[in-house]
């Protein structure tokens, strides 16, 4: 892979190691403040990586377009796509949705009674349902590895683009 593209993708690695400190402070935090602090900040550094790396994508599809690079050079930035397309997913995932689960967790109201009595209500109508049916113990298996199946051909047809 060319040196620049490499870089790049060193320098989003390295953003994305300095991501783990604010992730780190929201384990961390105890108090409603903290965690809406901790969670709007990640966030908002989810949304940060996210547009750099739709500045990389933009400029590497102007740069497949031009008929000056050889077809070596538009293999590397097609190799170098599944990277920053992995790695968008990856912080979508990291920082993002943890940070709003951190922030509406801040939001909402402390007492937490009335949901627990409303889980344990749940739990108890879903473990009276599961008494009266058995399920088969081969379903399950099979369930599972249609979906162990679905991963692979799905993280297969990721990795070709």
């Amino acid at each position: 892979m060319d040196p620049s593209l490499q870089t790049v993708l060193i320098i989003f690695l390295i953003y994305g190691i300095a991501g783990i400190a604010p992730l780190y402070g929201a384990y961390r935090s105890t108090t409603r403040l903290e965690r809406f602090a901790t969670g709007f900040f990640l966030i908002f550094y989810a949304a940060f990586m996210l547009l750099g790396l739709a500045l990389v994508t933009g400029t590497a599809d102007k740069l497949t377009g031009l008929e000056t690079i050889s077809l070596e050079e538009r293999n590397q930035i097609s190799g170098f796509m599944q990277y920053i397309i992995f790695g968008g997913f990856f912080f979508t995932l990291l920082f993002g949705s943890v940070g709003a689960n951190i922030f509406t967790t801040a939001i909402i109201n402390t007492d937490h009674s009335e949901i627990s009595d409303i889980l344990k209500r749940i739990e108890d109508k879903t473990n009276e349902i599961h008494r009266k049916v058995e399920v088969p113990h081969h379903y399950s298996k099979w369930l599972m590895a249609t979906n162990i199946l679905l991963i692979i051909i799905g993280f297969i047809i990721l990795m070709s683009l």
